[in-house]
């Protein structure tokens, strides 16, 4: 018999498992042909450009607890932020450089960004988590994966993973699911000798409702060549995302967007909860795929246009031109009337810009000093009975609005005002207390 503890292990490893994120391989040389030499480069700069709105999970991703609580309390108008991360092959401790941005950023001249190798590793942070059941004690409770749009959902659904069952190491047999390709990894402190970011503890001011990444950008510091790169209309901030729900009367809930102007597709995904004092109740995950796709959570951030356009072609992902999709009524019934979490994202272009550009002459080495990428996203969300506060807010931008995860109204732990919350965090804890192991 498996503990709880090595159950919630065995659902990680098992949700791990799913053919969810390989790498994209590079195409092979045709037979016979001259394969050119490719060094570098010798420094890498990621730019993540980001366009939120609504009450959405994915704003809180990253911001712990506090933070989670805080969004699904607070809300949030139209809202831009950036992250930049820039890694070189020459060491540096602290790494420090000065991103000179446009005018029409309206942050100042320049962005200062900084990176610091701590002495020892940080202390492991304390996680608010439920604790888990006593040794020996049947962990109760099913999470149920449903997935596409319609009236009804389609064959072979739902996919149901029993606690109980999975205690005794018993995984349903049905567990396979679409493929999806990640980006490969950008810079950080593992991979990069020198390693600096923005937002950091010296600069973290917010990115304006209005501000542009359009204009000229240039990337100075002590550990990097000098860094260049122009952007154009067609790579600035997306547009922010409305999110509007209803209940047809066929069942299920019907969820409407504005459509966004350089968006390759959209995913939706949404999260529900039906209690049941006496087995423990189900979690509902439902995605937009017309493919079987399990979960669906990795689709929640960014993809390369030629993964999206992939996912498009396969109907993981929704056509650029999709402003709808009804949530079947069979998940709304099995999470107890509806789903409370909501997310939508739009996927974006993406900027690449390496220099030297690759000679023509293959047989000539391709140098690279340097390689920048610019990556763009615009993701909303809504929790049951808030989807009115978040389409007043996507109206109404706020001048000014922190790029930062909002700060939470109240204690974590404090009685929510929002009706529903309370069975949400709760919820929401023990999920990622099972899928993290922790």
């Amino acid at each position: 018999m498996m503990t709880s503890r090595q159950a919630t292990l065995a659902l990680a490893a098992s949700l791990a498992a799913l053919p969810v994120a390989a790498q994209t391989p590079a195409p092979a040389p045709a037979q016979g042909a001259v394969q050119q030499k490719v060094t570098g480069p010798q420094a890498r700069y990621w730019v993540s450009a980001e366009t939120g709105s609504g009450v959405s999970m994915a704003a809180m991703q990253g911001g712990g607890l506090g933070a989670m609580m805080g969004a699904m309390m607070g809300g949030s108008g139209p809202r831009r932020s950036l992250r930049l991360e820039l890694g070189s092959v020459r060491d540096a401790n602290p790494a420090e450089a000065v991103h000179a941005i446009p005018a029409a950023l309206g942050m100042g001249a320049g962005l200062n960004l900084l990176g610091e190798r701590a002495a020892a590793p940080p202390e492991p942070v304390e996680r608010d988590f439920p604790e888990p059941p006593e040794r020996g004690e049947t962990p109760k409770g099913r999470l149920l994966f449903f997935w596409g749009c319609g009236e009804n959902v389609g064959p072979g659904q739902p996919v149901i993973l029993d606690f109980a069952l999975l205690s005794q190491g018993v995984l349903p047999p049905n567990m396979r699911s679409v493929s999806i390709r990640a980006s490969r990894s950008g810079p950080s402190y593992g991979r990069d000798r020198g390693y600096a970011e923005w937002p950091n503890r010296k600069d973290g001011k917010a990115v304006p409702a209005a501000g542009s990444l359009v204009g000229e950008h240039r990337v100075q510091g002590g550990f990097i060549p000098d860094i260049r790169f122009a952007v154009g209309g067609g790579h600035d901030f997306m547009e922010p995302l409305t999110l509007r729900q209803s209940k047809p009367a066929s069942g299920g809930q019907l969820l409407e967007w504005n459509r966004v102007a350089t968006a390759l597709g959209y995913f939706a995904n949404g999260m529900g909860f039906k209690r049941d004092a006496g087995d423990g109740g189900d979690i509902v995950y439902w995605n937009s795929s017309s493919a079987r796709l399990l979960g669906g959570e990795q689709l929640m951030g960014f993809l390369p246009p030629a993964e999206t356009e992939r996912l498009v072609r396969e109907n993981v992902v929704l056509r650029p031109d999709t402003t709808q999709c009804q949530v079947p009524r069979q998940v709304t019934e099995a999470a107890g009337g509806e789903l409370m979490m909501l997310n939508l994202n739009a996927f974006g272009p993406e900027l690449n810009v390496v220099h030297p550009p690759r000679p023509e002459d293959p047989r000539v080495t391709w140098e690279q000093v340097y390689a920048v990428k610019l990556r763009l996203r615009s993701y909303t969300g809504a929790i049951a009975g808030m989807e009115g506060r978040s389409r007043r807010d996507a109206r109404r931008p706020e001048p000014g609005q922190t790029s930062q995860a909002p700060a939470p109204a109240q204690e974590p732990g404090a009685a929510p005002a929002t009706p529903g919350a309370p069975a949400a965090a709760e919820a929401v804890k023990n999920v990622l207390r099972g899928i993290l192991g922790r």
